[in-house]
């Protein structure tokens, strides 16, 4: 028999125990090679996201790699580590390293090209309906199906340098190991788990460290959030490696819970289990908790850009700069709207950013905009509001922006009187109110005072702060409902900003910037569409790789559970007690990553809900754990039906 065909039978006789991972390894190939078929797509050159998808979809395949690798890795040594008895006979026999490290490569490589060609397959029969449905998760038009020897290449290369990189790396723990502990493998005895109550300590001190930190306002600095995950990581690591295993002797001390029922025998295997899979339960669990926070925080950027689009009753504002420039870039605008049959209405409203000050106060109110009351009579049909009575001179009305930079609570609550001006004119506020559309700088905070005053203002300021205009457009067919990016609205937004948007280029004098709401929607959304597009099938890459990995190790040690419960059943364990305590076992394996990983995110999204008003960030970040627990239920039925049916021939 030749090397090869013994290394070939060797997979094929360990096949049960290799089906897991050969399904997790072809599923990642899958995904991998469909994001490339996605990544390489000719059309993409036509559409508006291409290039941002482009290298989302990039990202998206470097990430896909880092977890294959860092699974197959993982689950490799595993393997080695369950054939350790065989590979030390091996030994016994006269094999020699080199021989041992060459037939560990030739069965990671049947492993490996299997797994390729079997994903490259699957990704070829689903790729139709991936690019349809990521057409439609990213908005854009349904992509036809297309062959890329491009994305085949890469995948094939990607993975074949992974399983190659996989088996040095395995082979080096063949080198470190001597015959005797070989030979040993699973069958020697294991050692009590080993734990310092000092590191328990710090495991629950980081936690706390971490969710100090959030509850700060330092939050927008990046070594302040390096800092909170390097606690939230090294807390939780700690916690499955130190503190679980301090719970568990917590419970052995509990003699009336100890000692009841089978709680004896679950409890004590519970801190080997914990421990020996300590590592694949802090993956997980860090995964599973960013993911979800992450979800929220994505999904809050886009319920916060539609509620912006909604209470946006212009499609279009241009803001002109001091000078007759702008003009022309106005005549181009409104002729290339006729020009596509767009119907709009225009409102010019001048404005000046004096100076305000509450009376007797020192602070100014930040970029404060003063009109006059005719320009707000015209807007006050856009902002839903009807045009207000006279104002005399000494008379305002204002209206507070619910984006304001100045401080929340003297922003918001009723001020009586101002000073306006360099002149320092006292102005009493006759009406306050916080409009749900606020169509001017959303920092800004709106003063509307009569003409004459206007007029005044104008005059007498500083050329820094003298009077500007903004042009209103309103267009009825659009706002009806948030727009698609294939849309006209977002088509025709998109290319007018990037002729007229905000831009600066040196020694230019811009005339004017138009901000559109649409493309202003767009750039808000185009990365949240991208990465949930990405985000779920990484989550299901590495949720369906820490279910085969765990089937692995249960599959590894069923021999040894199985002279477990051989020997109590025969001194009176009944199947229904075993059922119970394996159940239980299987349970905590199973859910503690997802129950640890739920407490995490909605503890990290309270306080960011409390402190930092991000308000959206709880339901779908619940959601996104709920899926998480819905899959591992799943995964749980199915490996607890075939884990039982085994045990149940063990017993007497």
């Amino acid at each position: 028999m030749s090397f090869r065909r013994f290394a070939f039978l060797n997979v094929k006789r360990n096949a049960r125990a290799y089906a897991a991972f050969f399904l997790s390894s072809g599923f990642s190939v899958t995904i991998f090679f469909m994001y490339a078929m996605f990544m390489f797509h000719p059309d993409f050159d036509k559409e508006l996201l291409g290039a941002s998808v482009r290298m989302g979809m990039q990202a998206a395949e470097a990430v896909v790699f880092l977890f294959s690798f860092l699974f197959v890795l993982y689950s490799t040594s595993a393997f080695l580590k369950a054939r350790s008895k065989e590979l030390g006979l091996l030994t016994l026999l006269g094999a020699t390293g080199s021989q041992l490290n060459r037939l560990i490569w030739l069965e990671n490589m049947a492993i490996g090209a299997a797994s390729i060609v079997s994903g490259i397959a699957a990704g070829v029969v689903l790729s139709k309906l991936f690019l349809l449905y990521g057409a439609k998760v990213i908005e854009m038009k349904p992509l036809p199906f297309y062959w890329s020897w491009q994305a085949a290449l890469l995948t094939v290369a990607a993975f074949a340098a992974l399983f190659m990189l996989v088996s040095l790396f395995t082979a080096a723990f063949i080198r470190r190991s001597r015959s005797l502990e070989l030979l040993q493998g699973a069958h020697k005895p294991k050692p009590e788990p080993r734990v310092s109550i000092w590191l328990g300590a710090l495991s629950a001190l980081c936690f706390a460290a971490a969710f100090y930190l959030l509850g700060t306002n330092e939050l927008e600095q990046l070594p302040v959030v390096l800092l909170l995950i390097g606690f939230m990581l090294i807390g939780t690591y700690l916690f499955y490696t130190q503190l679980s295993v301090l719970l568990i002797r917590l419970l052995k001390r509990n003699r009336p819970l100890f000692w009841r029922g089978v709680n004896l025998l679950w409890i004590s295997e519970m801190a080997y289990k914990i421990k020996d899979n300590a590592r694949m339960f802090f993956m997980v669990t860090a995964v599973m908790a960013m993911a979800c926070v992450a979800a929220g925080i994505v999904i809050t950027q886009e319920e916060v850009g539609k509620k912006e689009y909604r209470q946006n009753p212009f499609a279009f504002r241009y803001d002109a700069f001091p000078g007759d420039g702008w003009k022309g870039d106005i005549a181009a605008f409104e002729q290339g709207l006729a020009e596509r049959g767009v119907a709009f209405a225009s409102v010019a409203v001048p404005y000046v950013h004096p100076v305000v000050r509450e009376y007797d106060a020192i602070a100014d109110f930040e970029l404060a905009t003063v009109i006059g009351k005719s320009a707000f009579d015209r807007l006050a049909p856009y902002l839903l509001a009807e045009p207000s009575g006279p104002l005399r001179d000494a008379e305002a009305i204002r209206l507070v922006s619910k984006r304001s930079t100045n401080d929340k609570d003297a922003a918001r609550r009723q001020i009586d009187r101002l000073t306006v001006g360099e002149r320092q004119e006292t102005i009493r506020v006759v009406q306050q109110w916080e409009p749900e559309a606020l169509p001017y700088v959303a920092e800004s905070d709106v003063l509307v005072v009569s003409d004459s005053v206007f007029e005044r203002l104008k005059r007498s300021e500083r050329e820094s702060r003298r009077g500007q205009e903004t042009v209103f457009y309103s267009v009825p067919g659009w706002g009806k409902g948030m727009p698609r990016m294939d849309d006209d609205e977002t088509r025709i937004s998109v290319e007018w900003q990037d002729k007229l948007g905000p831009r600066l280029e040196i020694g230019v004098q811009p005339r004017g910037f138009l901000h559109a709401r649409a493309a202003s929607y767009a750039d808000m959304t185009r990365p949240t569409n991208v990465l949930t597009f990405i985000g779920m099938f990484v989550a299901a890459i590495f949720s369906l790789s820490s279910v085969s990995f765990l089937y692995f190790k249960l599959y590894a040690e069923l021999n040894q559970d199985r002279r477990l419960y051989n020997g109590l059943s025969r001194i009176g364990l009944s199947l229904r007690e075993m059922r119970r305590s394996a159940t239980i076992q299987l349970g905590v394996l199973f859910f503690l990553p997802v129950l640890v990983a739920a407490l995490l995110a909605m503890a990290a999204l309270y306080v960011l809900q409390s402190q930092h008003a991000i308000a959206y960030a709880f339901a779908p970040s619940i959601r996104g754990i709920g899926l998480f627990a819905l899959a591992q239920l799943a995964y749980f039925l199915a490996v607890r039906s075939r884990y039982l049916r085994h045990l149940g021939r063990a017993m007497v």
